[in-house]
């Protein structure tokens, strides 16, 4: 636990929030003459991870306090302000003209605001500032850029000979550019990292991450074979890092295999902290019953619009040639939007082109569609949208997921102990499931023990460790709300109670997770280090205070 690699996961807010409830148990907890957050060499992260940590990052590098730090971030996601300066900052045009090279979109504008309340013009370059030597050393914000298909790591200490490190292998920061690249905006890194799909906008690099003062940033990258990138490589756009890796967890094995290579110091602990979840939303099925009874049809519903339109249209000529002026002017708009939509309809059906579902459409969909009544309509699209969003939010994330975890606990030469810290695992939804992996683990010890790998009196000294971590009923209350917490960016009047739940989800569940790590290794030796029996005494003081107020906070260290 001297050299720790932790990963924090996207999910908006929720992610945030519950990120630094982790961030402050780290604090709190400690190993030896430092808090086990200063022993924690490397941060990777996801979208709403990244908002916290890149917080984090800016305050610590500042030189700020942990407790105030927490406060000023509290501050600042309680409530809908930052949504609304968002939405401020996307009509005013001041805002605009200082930045030329920016579009305007909302995603920007969320960028602009992060600059302005959370980051106050902090850029890469902070990175550098060693005169206050931060907690965790090094920070890793995890986007996606949109050329490959690849993470896009904004992974840096500030040291100038990792900046190649910024990007991936198809597409980094030239070695010696250092200069250039710390010209990016931390408030842009965030963004970037957040920036999820449909909700967002891509961010567009460089031309998003360029401040008026220093162009050129597109000129500074090169590819696998350190060739600088064609012109036609650029732009390209960078979206939410959750996208190919909502848990962060690849920038943590890109990191573990990057220091042996470097001759640094080896993680001997990863930790894991996830607001994702196993558990779906079931698919609703649809309802059969009345969907193929009469009703209005498609077709006479389109042809009232055509006549609707015909009217309007011939309203309009009739107006101006009786000389109704009045009528006229009020006409004319819909009008041209008549005739400017049956264009672009047109345009659109002729530019289908001829492949055979192109095909397939015009010669059965839309004869069938003409047919069709409004509530048949609706019983062959909803399901169809209902089954796009579970794919898309859960099937495929959740697999993606899988193959993360997957890939991080067997893939790991020589083995390094993994602390896996998730929202969810303390709720009553979870509980039987909790329970059959602490069943697994004791088969384990007791196979282990049967083979003569352990002596026998490991096992009660496992079960009575594990016996006191039993969450209580307030406990989880606190972990249900906030598991159930939806992915927003914001805590609004609704959820506000929510944020505090995160916060002490985080605090409480990583406590327990660190303590069924002790509990494990215990298992292992003969006895713990004496500064890992004291972290042990630290945490189980913390439990017994969690137990009864979970949202309590914890006392300073």
């Amino acid at each position: 636990m001297h050299t720790i690699g932790a990963s924090f996961s996207g999910g908006g807010f929720r992610a945030t929030a519950f990120t630094f409830g982790c961030l402050d148990l780290l604090h709190h907890a400690r190993l030896g003459e430092r808090s086990l957050l200063q022993h924690v060499a490397f941060s990777s992260s996801t979208s709403g991870g990244s908002l916290a940590m890149a917080y984090h990052a800016v305050r610590s590098y500042r030189g700020d306090p942990f407790p105030e730090i927490l406060a000023g971030l509290r501050t600042h996601m309680e409530g809908e302000a930052l949504l609304a300066e968002a939405m401020r900052i996307l009509e005013e045009d001041a805002a605009w003209a200082q930045l030329p090279g920016k579009s305007r979109n909302l995603i920007n504008a969320f960028s602009i605001a992060y600059d302005q309340h959370l980051f106050n013009g902090a850029t890469l370059g902070l990175l550098a500032n060693k005169s206050e030597r931060p907690p965790i050393d090094r920070y890793c914000f995890n986007a996606t850029e949109l050329n490959h298909g690849l993470s896009f790591r904004f992974d840096h200490n500030g040291d100038a000979n990792t900046i190649s490190d910024v990007g991936n292998k198809r597409q980094h920061f030239a070695a010696g550019s250092a200069p250039l690249a710390h010209q990016l905006r931390m408030a842009d890194i965030a963004a970037a990292s957040s920036c999820f799909p449909v909700g967002f906008e891509p961010l567009v690099f460089p031309h998003d991450f360029e401040p008026a003062h220093a162009p050129g940033i597109g000129a500074a990258l090169v590819d696998e074979d350190d060739v600088p990138l064609p012109p036609a490589a650029l732009p390209f756009g960078i979206v939410d890092g959750g996208a190919v890796d909502n848990q962060g967890l690849r920038g943590l094995q890109i990191e573990a295999g990057r220091r042996t290579q470097r001759g640094l110091e080896p993680f001997d602990l990863m930790i894991s902290c996830d607001v994702s979840s196993f558990h779906m939303n079931e698919y609703e099925v649809p309802e059969p019953k009345g969907a193929w009874s009469g009703g209005w049809k498609v077709g006479h519903v389109l042809i009232g619009l055509l006549l609707a339109a015909g009217c309007i249209v011939a309203g309009l000529g009739i107006a101006l040639w009786q000389g109704a002026w009045v009528a006229a002017a009020v006409l004319v708009p819909p009008a041209a939007l008549v005739v400017i939509g049956g264009i672009a309809v047109w345009r659109s059906f002729r530019s289908m082109g001829s492949g055979s579902w192109v095909h397939m459409v015009k010669r059965y969909a839309l004869p069938l569609l003409g047919h069709m009544s409004l509530r048949t309509l609706r019983y062959f699209v909803v399901p169809r949208l209902r089954i796009l969003g579970l794919l898309l939010n859960n099937v495929f994330m959740n697999e993606i997921r899988r193959q993360q975890y997957r890939a991080l606990y067997e893939g790991q030469q020589p083995r390094v102990p993994i602390v896996a810290c998730m929202v969810y695992e303390l709720s009553q939804k979870n509980t039987r499931l909790r329970m059959r992996r602490m069943a697994q683990r004791l088969a384990e010890l007791k196979e282990a023990v049967r083979k003569g790998q352990l002596p026998a009196d490991r096992i009660p000294r496992w079960e009575a460790a594990i016996a006191a971590l039993q969450p209580s009923p307030a406990m989880m209350h606190v972990a249900d709300s906030a598991a159930e917490m939806p992915t927003t960016l914001w805590f609004d009047t609704g959820n506000a109670q929510r944020l505090d739940h995160l916060l002490a989800c985080g605090r409480f569940t990583l406590c327990y997770n660190l303590l069924v790590h002790l509990a494990d290794e215990e298992a292992q030796v003969d006895q713990l280090t004496a500064n890992k029996q004291k972290l042990r005494e630290q945490l189980l003081r913390f439990w017994q205070l969690f137990l009864d107020h979970p949202t309590a906070p914890l006392p300073n260290p």
